[in-house]
């Protein structure tokens, strides 16, 4: 009893193990060839948030819908000058983060799956010691480190975005405490949610994010950025409708209880579901 114990805990130590060496090799490969094309995922959300913060500056917003809104839960967070832009730029920023953290996800997992089942390196350490649980999980720590780091570079733009905005408006913004942690921890939930999901829809049907002709995402690809994107819209519209009418905690132990099932859904399929016969059966 004791030495089968034994055995078992030996066996999930090198398992995990493995999983690490895989994540951090396909981060190492990421930084040396890929980096460049990881930038571009940054270039929509600069563009979004710089139309964001310009288009107040441009145009009369008080006749926008909901500018009553917006502007009550600007002045909420000490705006006067402009608190329609400031409002507007509260809600946006944060939920642009969540949807294009979501965007970047699923690029991320597919192009990694796509590439290592393309090359057939799926099957290659299906062949060597790595169970189909270690390949996932693997696959699971690269994707959360990338979507993770996107989505910091991310929220830091869009605070830099706020500051210039506030800036320009010579408005004297002071967000609280609950406000940040929802701004900063839904998108990331969010992002990861984004992640899980590509993922599982990758590794149990990788045809999905083989590449086509011409570069193009074949057989299907469009139907994993879909889905991953769907956490993000919902963070950004639980952030439109509840932020100002429902409290940060509130809106957070909401949404992101929800996106937390998402993951943990995710990954309860990935593990029932990933079997070497659909790595095999996309060859």
């Amino acid at each position: 009893m004791t030495s089968s114990t034994t055995r078992g805990a030996g066996t999930a130590g090198s398992g995990l193990a493995r999983s690490r060496t895989l994540a951090a090799a396909l981060l190492w490969r990421m930084r040396q060839e890929r980096l460049r094309h990881f930038a571009t995922v940054f270039l929509p959300f600069v563009l979004t948030v710089a139309v964001a913060v310009v288009l107040p500056l441009i145009s009369d917003d008080s006749g926008m819908n909901g500018a009553s809104d917006s502007a009550r839960l600007g002045m909420e967070y000490g705006a006067n000058a402009d608190a329609i832009a400031a409002g507007l730029l509260l809600v946006l920023i944060p939920g642009v983060v969540a949807v294009h953290g979501a965007v970047g996800a699923s690029l991320a997992v597919r192009n990694v799956v796509g590439a290592e089942a393309g090359v057939g390196a799926l099957e290659a350490m299906l062949g060597a010691p790595y169970s189909p649980a270690s390949i996932a999980a693997g696959l699971l720590g690269y994707a959360l480190a990338v979507t993770a780091g996107q989505w910091a570079v991310m929220s830091g733009l869009g605070a830099l975005a706020l500051w210039v905005s506030a800036r320009l408006h010579h408005d004297g913004l002071s967000v609280d405490g609950g406000y940040l942690t929802l701004s900063l921890l839904l998108p990331l939930l969010s992002t990861w949610a984004g992640a899980a999901l590509a993922l599982l829809l990758s590794l149990l049907f990788p045809r999905l994010s083989l590449p086509g002709q011409g570069g193009l995402a074949g057989n299907g690809g469009a139907v994993v950025s879909i889905v991953a994107i769907l956490p993000g819209f919902g963070a950004l519209l639980t952030l439109a409708l509840g932020l100002g009418n429902v409290s940060p905690a509130r809106l957070l132990l909401g949404a992101g209880g929800v996106t937390a099932a998402i993951i943990a859904g995710s990954l309860l399929g990935i593990a029932r579901g990933f079997r070497p016969e659909s790595v095999l059966g996309s060859s």
